[in-house]
């Protein structure tokens, strides 16, 4: 399980994850059919650039590595743990697409490390007892 951390508004996330989710259902099959789209496409750009370079290029090796990419980054789904920064609430979300997941929470997880250095850093004395919109 991937968590990720919002440091905005964390309902709006988990909506953004929860129709992610439907999209990588067994119903719809949108990212496969996208998977597809794609292959067909370097296939016939594989054959253009073979074509047009009389038969000294064939960059079968790159189009290889992108299919197996996109089956290890969208074919595998996992569970997303969403958290609110300031309030601590959580949500989970099945299956996510796992390279969402690992970028968001790669994402997350920085970001939130960034955040915590400035706030170290730059604050005033006192002034962890304020509210997070204190200067709203």
């Amino acid at each position: 399980m991937y968590h990720i951390i919002s440091i905005g508004d964390e309902a709006y996330l988990y909506k953004i994850f929860q129709f992610l989710a439907m999209l990588n259902s067994s119903g719809t099959d949108l990212y496969a059919r996208l998977g597809f789209l794609a292959a067909l496409i370097g296939v016939i750009l594989v054959l253009i650039t073979a074509v047009t370079s009389g038969g000294r290029q064939f960059p079968i090796g790159a189009y290889a590595v992108s299919i197996v990419l996109f089956l290890v980054f969208f074919g595998q789904t996992t569970s997303v743990e969403l958290e609110d920064f300031y309030t601590g609430r959580t949500d989970i979300v099945q299956d996510v697409p796992l390279g969402t997941a690992l970028i968001g929470a790669i994402v997350s997880q920085a970001g939130v490390a960034i955040i915590e250095k400035f706030q170290q850093g730059l604050s005033m004395p006192g002034a962890e007892t304020l509210s997070p919109q204190y200067a709203l």
